[in-house]
């Protein structure tokens, strides 16, 4: 009841404030107040620091995406998803400028490997969170599509390109790729062709003799 009448005083005046010194409860309310007068101060420092950081946050993937530092920006985001998805802004980068960024510097490159690690993880790492987590429109992931299609004939990965192109056969490109493709002719009794080896080999000699008997070698 002591505890309840507290928490109404708290939260507004009233006459009831008169009734505090019968519970000794000026000195309370005063620590009271302090204490949480402490707490509100902490909390709005927590605030302000975070903030602080959401905006060093937006700085630093600022000046990765303009340096094309794209394994550090792919870190980030892969350590901090939750917080990009939450600040517009970040998000924002991902959604529309982080793609198109991305293919833009590697066609530009002469290293060809490096394009393919750098497209094979970003792939790999969108293909499921491009409409989930994130809104890259389509076209957009299509073109990272094609041009990871090119690097992987490139890099002679033609198992993964048969794969990435089947998955992705509405597209022009990757139709024209598959058919360029040795297609596969199965035999109607492939499951009844076996070939097994055979360990129990008797070694002799099956050589025939040019002489049938002695008296023909002797007489020659």
């Amino acid at each position: 009841m002591f505890l309840e009448l507290i928490q109404f005083l708290w939260f507004g005046s009233s006459p009831l404030l008169l009734l505090l010194p019968l519970f000794g409860g000026v000195s309370f309310l005063k620590k009271n107040i302090k204490q949480n007068l402490s707490l509100s101060n902490r909390r709005y420092n927590v605030i302000k620091e975070k903030n602080g950081n959401g905006n060093m946050n937006q700085e630093t993937v600022f000046q990765l995406l303009q340096k094309s530092e794209w394994e550090k920006l792919l870190d980030y985001e892969y350590s901090n998803q939750e917080e990009v998805v939450s600040n517009p802004i970040l998000k924002s980068i991902f959604d529309k400028y982080f793609i198109d960024s991305l293919l833009n510097d590697l066609k530009n490159k002469d290293d060809k490997t490096y394009s393919y690690v750098i497209l094979k993880r970003v792939y790999q790492r969108f293909l499921q969170h491009r409409n989930k987590t994130y809104n890259i429109p389509d076209k957009t992931f299509e073109n990272l599509v094609i041009y990871y299609l090119e690097i992987l004939q490139f890099q002679k990965e033609i198992r993964v390109a048969q794969h990435i192109a089947n998955n992705w056969n509405h597209l022009d490109e990757c139709q024209m790729f598959l058919q360029t493709q040795p297609k596969e002719i199965e035999h109607s009794s492939t499951e009844n062709i076996k070939i097994s080896e055979n360990s129990n080999i008797i070694k002799e000699s099956h050589i025939i003799p040019l002489f049938k008997s002695k008296q023909e070698y002797e007489f020659l």
